[in-house]
Parts: structure tokens; sequence; C-alpha cells
């Protein structure tokens, strides 16, 4: 039986005492479930809930029976308060956690009944807990919060009023501009700050030496296990509105940069016979690059309908807002021309203030046709009849993650300008030519663990969340990568493991590299673990995956760049910030025929993460040729 990251979270803080509210009977028969698979063995308790828990481990036994070495920890002491406060208000714990609950899961699933399962791969070791620990005590009731303001009326938005109607007013913008000097050497962040106590300022850009890689590859070098015979595949329904399994595009920017995308149906979704609920959109306006991601939520039936139309929809509001609009000239980029207003959050610079505004009203715009296509279903006896009542806007809860793009000519090259806007989860990533990433994104949390926003609710398009929500970049762009949570949580920390990502989709010849010479390799390659091209070409960093089709069982042979940089002995950051050890790497033959969208479809639809079951779609905008 499959149990959701949730079920999961709350029945091991159910049977920890850490969740004294939850019934009984519900959290009772999820914990039989998964002590059915690996018996009630303390040991093996120890280690799932370690698996679960190992980002707060110690401030739980600091809760639990504050063991000696933690005694003197007033830092994990208000941790546990905090823990306790978060818990009691929702039953919920981070997202990450959750994760590692179901990676867990996953394993012992796999594994004989009332045997001990191995550890997740790459956890520490499981670290004893105490005895069974009793409920916390209950932390002190907080005062009410601030009454919210108002929101506003919902928007009357029909198809034929969508290019002119439901538009917010030129003061519903974002936010603080912060640059790391004045000349733009070097990468420029432009990040968000609310104007409330609780703002967040934006950060300069690590330097290279800084960046920590994941000990965890996406792909399981040459031990990956055949999964597919456990996984049954069942075709797209022939529901209303259905969507197609898959799908793949390629694009040019303005300024020539490629631009692929794909989606495919998860794992889950192909063993239960239902729809993938993603979507994805771009184009090129003028001197712009518009792209736009969206995840319909899995709970809701039509949500595909709503990720669909949120895309198409908000791409083309940008694309009509867009096309005629261009970025001044200006011979010196400082600080000041990427100022905001502290007060309303509105850029300075009037150029810059109308990318915003275009920006936001894309995403009032998507939130009214969103609103519009469920009216339209409302009296589809079709929807109804998989429903069982008349469609409801919530029933097509989705995400939306958009991005623009263009290019600004600046003293002897170009800069790149980027700015994106995100509600709900998945994440937008930005690496500049010096191989340093940049997260253009903040992912929302929902009522549980594992659940998030969606651009259904009202309140997610007004002013205060657009300007918590929006970053930008501004620097010499190598990659934009747009993802929603299948992908995202795949390559989890987002900082740093979009640079494995970015590595990945380069060792598998999805992203093109040009421009080093086999002489470059060469030179760069005797300063490694395998100094030579044939003993990359003859070195371990792939495995062969199998993976459930419509076509019966398809195999794949996959490279990780995680791999690849523990082969050549060097950091992650340095291998992907080398595009002549990432043409090396990428030598021999593709995973499969086709143009690099082909690539990317196969590769979302193939490589394998223990835990990762949901819908994959991402866009990557990228330069072909690096120096």
């Amino acid at each position: 039986m499959y149990l959701s990251r949730e079920e999961i979270v709350k029945a091991i803080l159910w049977r920890m005492g850490m969740l004294p509210e939850a019934k009984e009977s519900h959290r009772s028969k999820d914990w039989a479930i998964i002590t059915g698979q690996i018996g009630d063995d303390p040991a093996q308790m120890e280690k799932l809930i370690a698996a679960l828990a190992d980002p707060l481990i110690d401030v739980i036994r600091w809760g639990i029976k504050r063991p000696p070495e933690l005694k003197a920890n007033h830092s994990l002491q208000a941790r546990w308060t905090h823990l306790q406060e978060y818990i009691q208000k929702q039953g919920e714990l981070p997202k990450m956690m959750a994760h590692k609950a179901a990676t867990f899961y996953e394993g012992i699933n796999n594994a004989e009944p009332h045997k001990a399962a191995p550890s997740p791969v790459n956890q520490p070791a499981a670290r004893p807990l105490a005895e069974t620990p009793q409920p916390p005590a209950k932390a002190e009731a907080e005062p009410p919060p601030p009454p919210s303001p108002k929101p506003p009326e919902p928007l009357a938005i029909t198809r034929q009023r969508e290019t002119t109607s439901a538009v917010p007013d030129d003061s519903s913008e974002v936010t603080v501009v912060r640059a790391q000097n004045e000349l733009f050497d070097e990468t420029t962040i432009i990040a968000p700050v609310t104007h409330t106590e609780t703002s967040i300022n934006g950060e300069t850009m690590k330097e290279e030496s800084e960046i920590e890689t994941s000990a965890t590859p996406s792909i399981e070098a040459s031990t990956t296990p055949s999964l597919a015979p456990q996984w049954k595949y069942l075709p797209v329904p022939d529901d209303p509105d259905k969507h197609t399994e898959y799908d793949s595009h390629a694009g040019v920017s303005p300024e020539g940069l490629k631009l692929i995308g794909a989606r495919a149906r998860g794992k889950k979704h192909k063993h239960e016979g239902t729809n993938c609920d993603d979507w994805f959109k771009f184009t090129a306006s003028g001197p712009w690059t518009i792209i736009a991601v969206s995840d319909g939520a899995g709970s809701k039936a039509f949500s595909r309908v709503g990720a669909k139309v949120a895309c198409n929809f908000a791409v083309k509001r940008l694309v009509e807002d867009l096309r005629e609009h261009q970025l001044k000239s200006r011979e010196v980029w400082t600080a000041e021309t990427l100022k905001r207003d502290e007060t309303n959050g509105s850029f300075v610079e009037e150029d810059l203030e109308a990318v915003q505004i275009a920006l936001h009203n894309a995403m009032v715009m998507a939130y009214g046709a969103l609103v519009a296509a469920a009216e339209d279903r409302a009296e589809s006896s079709e929807h109804e009849k998989v429903l069982g009542r008349k469609v409801e806007v919530d029933d097509l809860s989705a995400t939306l993650l958009l991005a623009v793009h263009t290019t600004v000519k600046y003293k002897e090259g170009d800069r790149n300008f980027v700015l994106a806007c995100q509600i709900g989860d998945g994440m937008l990533g930005a690496i500049d030519q010096k191989g340093r990433l940049q997260l253009l994104g903040e992912p929302d949390s929902g009522e549980f663990a594992g659940q998030t926003d969606f651009l259904t609710s009202r309140n997610k398009v007004d002013k205060d969340n657009l300007t918590r929500k929006t970053r930008g970049f501004f620097s010499p762009l190598q990659s934009l990568m747009v993802m929603t949570d299948g992908v995202a949580d795949d390559y989890y920390p987002n900082d740093p493991d979009l640079l494995r990502l970015y590595g990945d989709l380069a060792l598998n010849q999805i992203i093109e590299i040009k421009g080093p010479s086999d002489k470059d390799v060469a030179a760069r390659l005797e300063l490694t673990k395998l100094p030579t091209l044939d003993q990359v070409m003859q070195a371990d960093f792939y495995s062969d995956v199998e993976t459930n089709t419509a076509e019966g069982i398809r195999k794949t042979r996959l490279k990780s760049v995680a791999a690849y940089a523990e082969k050549l002995d060097l950091p992650l950051a340095e291998v992907v910030a080398s595009p002549a050890l990432l043409l090396a790497g990428a030598r021999g033959e593709p995973l499969c025929d086709g143009e690099a969208q082909d690539r990317l479809r196969v590769w979302l639809d193939s490589y394998h993460v223990r835990g990762s079951f949901d819908d994959r779609t991402l866009v990557v905008l990228h330069r072909e040729t690096v120096s």
C-alpha cells in the first residue's frame, strides 16, 4: 500500500508521542503498514526515525532526554521549543524531512517483510534515540496574530477580456536590489525585500571555493537496481481534458541562446493510470525570452487544466506586454540603476519597472484564466461525472513559475537580465559564466509537509505576495533552469545541487557545450586523476536504468556528474565550472536518438532517485558556446 509523505510523517510523529491531537485510528493504521514491512524492531525504528529527522535529530534528542553532551546548548533548547510550537500548529515537519522518510519507506517496501532494510544511500549512521518519548509539554499559547487586511474581491475575468482586464495598477510591483559591486564585473543579484519585520535580504554570490557540493548523486553510478518490474505501466485515461504523457520542444532566444523544455509523466501516475499534471510553455517576443512552468496539484482531478491554462495565458500576456519593450542603453550600470523604492517596491528606472509590471500582470491574468476555465467546465456533464459534482476553481489548482530574459549590451561584453516570479513550489536557478549559482525562487509551503500553495488562491496574486516572490539576475548568463518540484526535489538542497543538475545535463548531451579545443581538454584532464581522454571514456560514472513505457521496458545508460567528479578527484563545483571537463565527460554515444529536447524528455523519464515518483518538467535556456 502506498503511503504519502504526509501520512508517513504523521504516523511517526504519532508513534513518538509528538502528535497528540491526531486521531489514533488513522495513525495506528498507517503505523501498522510501516511496521508490517520491517517489524517492530527497535533498531530498525531508530533507523527510520533517524532517516526522517536527521536535520533536527539533536533537537529531538534534546527534547526527549537531554543527553549530557547537549545539555548546555541553549540554541538546541530554543529550537526544541520552536519545534514543539511548529508541530502543535499543523502537525507538519519540513519538506526535506518528509522526503527523507519517503525515501526510507521506498527502501523498506523493497525489502523482505520483517527483515532489517538497508539504510538509505549516503545517509549517516543512525544515532540511537532515548526510550520511547513522552508527549512534549504543551507550548504556551501564542498571542493571536494581528488581523490580516481584507483580500481584494475576486476578479471577473473571461477569455474575451483577457488582453485588457484584471491587471493591477502600477503600484503592484516588487522590491529592493543589491549588487555585488558597482560596475557589475561579478554576478549581480536582484533580491526581494518585504516591507515587514520578516523581510528577507538578498545575499551576495558565494565564491567558487565556498560552494558546497552534495554527497548524494542523482543517479547511483553503476549500482542502480532494476526497479521497473516493481512499477506498473497504465496508459493515460480517456478523461475530459486529457493530457499527453510526454512533451518536448526546442527554440532559440532572440540573441541566439538555446532553449529546450520537456515534461514526463511520473512513476506514480504511470502506476495508477492517471494524467501527467505538469505543463510548460516558452516563446520569444521582441528582445525577450518568456518561460512558464506549472505543476497541477496531484490531489485535484483537473489540476492539469489549471497548469496548461496558467502557462498559456501568462505567456500570452507577457508576449503582448514585452513585444515592443526594450531596456535602455546605458554606459554604466550600477546599484543605483537597479534600485527599488523601499516603500512600494517599484524600480526607480521606468524601463525596468515596466518589466516588473508585465510579470505581475501575467500572474494576475493566469489567475483570472483559471477562474474562467473553471466556469467554462462547471456545466459540463463529463466533468461532473468524474467529480460527482460541478467543477470548482480549486479543482484546477496549480503552481506557476514565470521568467523573462533579455540581453543588455554593456562595455566589452553582454549582460543578461532575468526577472522571475513564483507561486507554489518548484525552482528557478541561474548559473553565470564562472559556474556560480543563484536561486531565483523560493518555494511556497502549504498546510502540511509536502504540500504547497497554488495560483487558485486569490491572495497569491496580491501586491505583497508577488513582491516577496520576485527575484532577478544581472550578469553574464551560462544557463537559466526552470523546473517543477518533480525535478527540484531530486536536486535538493537546490543550492548547491542545481549545479549538479546542470552537470548531469551536460554529461548526458542534453546541454551541448562547444568552445574548448581538444588541446584545452587534454591540458585540463592532465590535472586530474583521469589524465587522458581514453581514461575518461573507460571510467565508470554511469548507470544503466530501466523505465516502464508504453512500448515496454526501455533501457538507458545515464551519466552522473557527481560520480564523474569523484573519479576526477575534484570538487563537483570545479567540474561544473570547467567547460573542458564537461566536454570530456560528455564524449560517447548519446543516451537516445533525436535532438536535445528528445534527450531531455528521455532523461527526465529515466533517471532514478529513491523516493521520487512525481511528474518532472524542466525548461533550460543556455549558452552553447563557452570559453
